[in-house]
């Protein structure tokens, strides 16, 4: 089958130079595109709105969105001192406190002040158990690429000699101390025609990433591809393959080399797995086992026996005419669902299990 139209083979569309995302002629259309619309839009009005929710962004009393890590709660906190902001952590006992007390890991407006750069945040990713370790994703002024390094949580300090990854688009994740799974577009051919990653690789410590072994690969017409290890059987590696920005191929596999693809449609979508359990939505209609479930159903199954072919699915969610099903995430063994009925928002709890599942309201 011939899919088109591409750079290498165009049809008449008058604007396929845009594909060309980094090309001069794109890069000046889009800095037009921005004057003109600053022009029309940048009024008195736009201002005070823009100030208005700088005003609710910067209050101190703003709820803290948290992560819980190794049994601390970590924030990443912004305000009108800390534009760009605060990596911070404290205690389950000091946040359920009226006045938590913060401990800060790192100040990056003082990083950025200190080593010339225009830091944005974009994330860490720590090291599971002790979480004594993290890759710290840094962009500069906001770019999608990021430049990866090495954090030592407890001195607060970037490893010297550690993992360093220059500017480029992708991610990492632990499989131990000296070892990560490196999903990312440097280096040549490593990169999709979307400018993301191509390839997940095997980065150990002390190795040029350009020459880590390459774990998974997918084909530059796809849009990217990223790796990460399962979260309750770390001898399992995930792959996720995009063909595009709302499809998925999920496979599986080890360091070793084994892969298998999980036996969904492209357009399914999931949350991390829990464990051995797997919960799926289809934007199309789905015909399996005998049943057709229509678009948007949320359907649960053991992974060890959709692998082994099983394909008896418990429905978790039907949509309806006053409902729709917002998304959904695992915490602490169960699916919890985020629904707005009649436009209310309202969530259910399921559990697991052979056959039906439990649910609460």
């Amino acid at each position: 089958m011939v899919i088109g139209p591409t750079l290498a083979a165009p049809d008449d569309d008058p604007f396929l130079w845009l594909e060309e995302i980094d090309g001069t002629r794109a890069v000046e259309w889009a800095d037009a595109q921005s004057r003109s619309t600053l022009a029309r839009f940048g009024h008195a009005g736009t201002a005070a709105d823009r100030d208005l929710l700088a005003a609710i962004l910067d209050r101190p009393d703003k709820l803290p969105a948290i992560t819980r890590r190794g049994g601390a709660i970590w924030n990443f906190w912004t305000d009108a001192a800390n534009p760009r902001g605060l990596w911070r952590r404290t205690t389950l006992q000091s946040f359920r406190t009226a006045d938590p007390q913060w401990e800060i890991i790192l100040d990056l407006d003082a990083l950025a002040a200190r080593e010339g750069e225009d830091w944005i945040w974009q994330g860490a990713t720590t090291r599971p158990g002790p979480h004594d370790r993290a890759m710290l994703r840094l962009s500069r002024g906001g770019s999608d690429a990021v430049v990866l390094r090495e954090f030592d949580v407890a001195t607060k300090t970037f490893v010297a000699g550690g993992f360093e990854l220059p500017e480029a688009k992708g991610g990492v994740d632990w499989i131990d101390r000296d070892t990560l799974l490196l999903s990312s577009a440097l280096g040549a051919g490593m990169a999709t025609n979307s400018g993301y990653a191509r390839t997940v690789r095997l980065w150990r410590r002390g190795v040029d990433p350009i020459r880590a072994p390459v774990l998974f690969e997918t084909t530059s017409a796809m849009m990217s591809v990223w790796g990460w290890v399962d979260a309750r059987d770390r001898a399992r590696l995930w792959f996720a393959e995009k063909p595009g920005f709302f499809d998925l191929r999920l496979w599986h596999g080890d360091i070793g080399g084994a892969r298998e693809r999980l036996d969904l449609p492209d357009d399914c979508a999931i949350d991390e797995l829990d464990g051995d359990w797997l919960a799926v939505r289809r934007r199309s209609a789905w015909t399996i086992a005998g049943e057709t479930h229509p678009p948007d159903t949320l359907l649960g199954i053991s992974l060890s026996a959709f692998l082994a072919g099983d394909r008896r699915f418990a429905k978790l969610y039907v949509p309806s005419d006053r409902r729709a099903l917002r998304y959904f995430f695992w915490s602490g063994g169960k699916l919890v669902l985020a629904i707005l009925d009649e436009l209310q928002p309202k969530f259910e709890l399921h559990t697991p299990g052979a056959g039906d599942w439990s649910r609460e309201s």
